[in-house]
């Protein structure tokens, strides 16, 4: 393997033992298997691939230590990972184990998953979705130098993907239930570059008939060597700074493809967000589940949501009516990131405004918003960006800045915005996120964000365009300051303040908090205190505690109280190869607070070969009485129909970019395992009794290799690479063909006819001479006795010519080749 580079301590012993173990036993992938890499008494340190999930992100140093634990360098890491995970993930794996290495028990702490396969010598991290940045597109190629010979995506290609949801709710007072369907099918059409897809929702109306609902269409053209998209129809883009999210039907320009039209979230400024449709809200404030929500469609501020305000790290979990997911975070850390140096991104869009009321997509056609941004990096350190918004009614105008020094990274962001009714108002921003945290033994972090509004700044109001969204004047400001105290315990300090006199409910926070490893085990706790002085409700206490105990690498126990509201709950997950054949995700929680007596969630998903199956289960008490109980049931089942090219398959639904893998004639009896997982037994698609299957979970412009398996493939079989090498399009499909009749593989001796000599050390060209001869010259070398092997030929006559002075040629037939593996014995050429 080209990346696996020798440092100086690696020895040739630890190569030998190590390519023994590979070629001499049957290979348990998981590194928990009890097996002797190392044999030498001493460490070895070699460099190899480091990959999250399929991806390859780069090269990083591994160790394995005398007793056999594998160790990853700190070296890099930040830079490697960086473009792929959430900062604050980031810096939490960092900070767990030594300075300089990290076990395999540290990157669960991060709740993430490492595993050396012990088949290519490779890393590979497993990283949970909540956990994951959202891929853009590189203004440059630099994700590709890595790669060459990309797989062409079929020129026509497009997928329907379909959801169904079945849902019931029993009320035990009024002894009554309902039933009803919903769903969702999202559909793309690919004629070359141009990509047009389409989102409808539906649902069961009370006489028994499904209603149909678009939600929005769009025509995309990607420029990716510019990483720019042009769109035409249905759009969206949550704007920077101060900035109200906008949806339009128009068209747009942008260089930031983690806009997604298609999201039931919209986020919005200040701590806010929208919901298109009726959601249930899991909130999860420092990693633990602390409420359950139901919200109907409309616009929420973090103050509308039954939280403690100010929360250091709150994530939303919304599920919509088809059960289909979507996370967004709100944080006191700024997660403030530089562009490069030359390198910017920009959005511009232009129309009406679109509303969805009354179950509808309607535009406000009277009216036209012009929305853009565009940010810049001027040098490494320096990044400034502007921005503007303008409807009918009002219009903003603004700018920021980034820069960094050795103490960290700042932000400057002003907007000015003036209104026909409100009239003129600002809006300010300051923050701070450090980078201290490497200049000190124990990690400090500290974070600080301050906001400003003064009276009468407005934001756009879409939904409303005769009413003003103004506001008075208000102040927020809140910090965060962290520290390692030792390798088993963390402690912070959050602290914020609001002054708004439009609420009155101006308060100040202060909330302590501990966490790290219980004793020796692998289980993790958290305390956090929290006071509160707020003009609605007083001053007043809040203690929180939970324990995570992890009980294998796919099933974690997590126990938690909240004084808030008296709510103690009982969680257990189990995450076992998600988006594999097979693969099963569940969760079950116990709930008991003040406002109810008991409550019980259950929920489970499981991925088969052409479908992604769900089913949830709750059941709330009020009173430990039957007859104070609410219960509901929903299933839910996606599946998709698509084609690339002339072959159509049933297959998961698709997310960004898919493929269809079929496999030769001559494979038919050998079942083909694809996007084989690190754990044996799993795979993304597996063709046995069916010769076609679909890959659906491609993220656009994130290249990749997609390796297969074949069982019992036949001696002499030449297989190429044995991967596919792409660089998904958005939603363009692929048509892989797995095998072919180009895998005759043949062995011979060269001798010259005229002396009986071995023809030793000689090249030379194998040439079909009949078919098609669309065949490439295959060339081969003989070693110093004159054996040779040529791989990959068709059926067929090929001429053998080699490069000596008198031209020697023979002719050999393979058109009636019995085996893919040919010994052809003593050939003597003239």
């Amino acid at each position: 393997m080209e990346s696996l580079v020798n440092k100086q301590n690696v020895n040739a012993y630890f190569c030998v033992v190590l390519i023994f173990f590979v070629y001499s036993k049957s290979i348990n992938l998981a590194f928990a298997s009890e097996v002797t890499l190392n044999s030498t008494g001493t460490d070895i340190e070699f460099i190899t691939l480091l990959k999250i999930g399929e991806k390859i992100v780069g090269e990083a140093t591994v160790i394995i230590t005398a007793n056999n634990k594998v160790l990853l360098s700190k070296e890099n890491l930040s830079e490697l990972l960086s473009p792929h995970l959430v900062d604050r993930v980031v810096v939490n794996l960092l900070s767990i184990g030594d300075k300089q290495t990290l076990s395999q028990e540290d990157f669960a702490k991060a709740g993430l998953h490492f595993q050396f396969d012990q088949s290519t010598f490779e890393c590979v991290i497993t990283v949970p979705d909540n956990m994951k940045k959202t891929y853009a597109l590189s203004l440059t190629n630099r994700q590709n130098e890595a790669f060459h010979n990309f797989h062409k995506p079929e020129f026509v290609s497009g997928f329907i993907n379909l959801h169904l949801g079945l849902s019931q709710m029993d009320f035990a007072t009024e002894k009554s239930s309902k039933r009803f369907v919903s769903g969702r099918i999202d559909s793309a059409l690919n004629i070359g570059k141009v990509n047009i897809e389409n989102e409808t929702s539906y649902h069961e109306l009370f006489d028994g008939t499904l209603q149909f609902e678009r939600e929005g269409s769009r025509i995309n053209y990607d420029f990716a060597d510019f990483g720019t998209r042009v769109s035409i129809g249905d759009l969206f883009n949550p704007g920077i700074s101060f900035q109200s999210g906008v949806d339009i039907l128009g068209v747009g320009i942008s260089r930031d493809f983690s806009l997604i039209p298609t999201r039931n979230i919209r986020p919005k400024a200040r701590r806010s967000f929208s919901l298109q449709q009726n959601a249930e809200v899991d909130v999860i404030i420092d990693g633990v589940l602390l409420r359950r929500l139901s919200l109907e469609a409309g616009n929420y501020d973090l103050d509308d949501i039954p939280l403690s305000p100010g929360s250091n790290d709150i994530s939303l979990i919304i599920r919509d009516h088809t059960g289909l997911e979507e996370l967004i975070d709100f944080s006191v850390a700024t997660g403030l990131e530089l562009l490069s140096e030359g390198e910017f991104e920009y959005s511009f869009l232009y129309g009406a405004p679109s509303v969805y009321e009354n179950n509808q997509l309607n535009y406000l056609y009277d009216d036209r918003i012009a929305h853009g941004y565009i940010e810049y990096g001027l040098s490494p350190w320096l990044t400034v960006g502007a921005n503007a918004q303008k409807n009918e009614n009002t219009h903003q105008l603004g700018g920021h800045a980034l820069f960094a020094s050795k103490l960290g990274v700042f932000e400057i962001a002003a907007t000015r915005s003036h209104s026909k009714i409100a009239g003129r108002g600002s809006a300010y921003r300051i923050a701070f996120d450090s980078e201290i945290d490497h200049m000190f033994s124990f990690n400090p972090r500290l974070n600080i964000f301050y906001e400003y509004f003064s009276p009468n700044f407005t934001e756009l109001n879409i939904n409303d365009l005769n009413i003003d969204a103004a506001s008075s004047s208000s102040h927020f400001v809140s910090g965060t300051i962290s520290a390692t105290i030792d390798e088993t315990l963390n402690a912070s300090l959050a602290m914020s303040y609001r002054h708004d006199d439009s609420r009155g409910n101006n308060y100040w926070q202060v909330s302590p908090s501990l966490s790290g490893q219980l004793f020796s085990t692998s289980a993790t706790w958290s305390l956090r205190t929290n006071y509160l002085n707020s003009e609605f409700t007083g001053s007043e206490w809040n203690v929180s505690f939970a324990v995570s105990y992890s009980l294998s690498s796919a099933s974690r126990m997590k126990a938690s109280y909240n004084s808030n509201n008296e709510q103690y709950a009982m969680d257990a997950y189990y995450h076992n190869n998600v988006g594999y054949i097979g693969g099963l995700s569940g969760f079950a929680s116990l709930i008991s607070s003040a406002e109810q007596s008991l409550g019980l969630d259950t929920g489970a998903s499981y991925y088969g070969s052409s479908f992604q199956a769900s089913g949830r289960y709750s059941q709330r008490y009020t009173s430990f009485d039957s007859a104070n109980r609410v219960q509901s049931t929903r299933i839910n089942i996606g599946s998709s129909l698509a084609f690339a090219g002339n072959e159509f398959v049933i297959g998961r639904p698709v997310r960004e970019g898919f493929a269809i893998v079929t496999k030769h004639a001559n494979l038919s009896e050998n079942r083909v395992s694809v996007s084989p997982s690190v754990e044996k037994g799993y795979s993304k698609a597996i063709l046995d009794t069916f010769d076609t299957a679909l890959l659906s979970d491609f993220l656009a412009y994130s290249p990749q290799l997609i390796p297969y398996d074949i069982d019992n493939l036949p001696v002499g079989y030449d297989l190429g690479e044995g991967a596919f090498r792409i660089n998904p399009s958005y939603k363009r499909g692929y048509l892989f063909q797995i095998g072919s009749d180009a895998v005759i593989t043949v062995i011979g001796q060269l001798k010259a006819k005229a002396t009986g000599s071995d023809l030793g050390l000689v090249s030379g060209l194998a040439t079909l001479q009949d078919g098609d001869n669309l065949a490439e010259p295959q060339e081969f070398f003989s070693n110093s006795k004159g054996v040779f092997a040529i791989s990959g030929l068709k059926p067929g006559v090929y001429r053998l010519e080699l490069n000596t002075a008198d031209k020697l040629s023979t002719i050999i037939d393979l058109r009636n080749a019995p085996e893919t593996l040919v010994r052809l014995g003593e050939i003597y050429v003239e």
